[in-house]
């Protein structure tokens, strides 16, 4: 009479194998985790496009902004170091002096939003209008809270993926996913 023998080493491996690549092919296929990956590395850009325009105005005494839209940004500086004698508004240019500093458009599924005191701030459409963020150094940071969401439902719970950008009580730069 024959013994009855389970499965073979060599046989659970190859079941195991196949098993960690048709998940593999799952995950990629519905994308599962790309979202909040995307999400991350956008706002870890925003924040490093942000400390760039703050060195690079240090470096230079200059004023240096960065001028947000729902659907992306772009770093300006003046046209002139002192404003108009006449009492016009400064012209505001984009600033190319670092390819991060270009305009940047982010991807379909995310948005942006700016905060201060609590209060949206309604983004302008016109194209004179001055950056919402004025950095003369990485150290003397105006009070804002930037929010880069995700455009839909993007949790196992529903809940809409963010992160937070603000500067916090010692000037420096915070990336969190939740609000301040």
């Amino acid at each position: 009479m024959r013994r009855a023998r389970g499965f073979s080493f060599l046989e659970m491996l190859v079941v195991l194998v196949l098993i960690a690549l048709i998940s593999a092919l799952a995950i990629a296929q519905l994308g599962i985790g790309s979202g909040t990956r995307e999400l991350n590395q956008q706002a870890l850009r925003l924040q490093q496009v942000l400390l760039q325009m703050c060195d690079q105005a240090a470096s230079e005494a200059k004023l240096y902004g960065l001028k947000l839209a729902s659907d992306g940004y772009e770093v300006q500086s003046p046209e002139t170091p002192l404003p108009p004698a006449d009492g016009s508004a400064w012209q505001w240019l984009a600033a190319k002096q670092l390819p991060a500093f270009l305009a940047y458009e982010l991807p379909e599924q995310l948005s942006l939003s700016l905060y201060r005191d609590a209060e949206t701030i309604n983004f302008s459409t016109d194209s004179q209008s001055a950056p919402q963020i004025i950095c003369l150094d990485r150290y003397n940071w105006p009070a804002f809270q930037i929010a880069l969401r995700a455009k839909q439902a993007s949790t196992q719970d529903g809940k809409v993926d963010q992160r937070w950008i603000w500067p916090n009580a010692a000037g420096a730069l915070q990336l969190s996913e939740s609000a301040p």
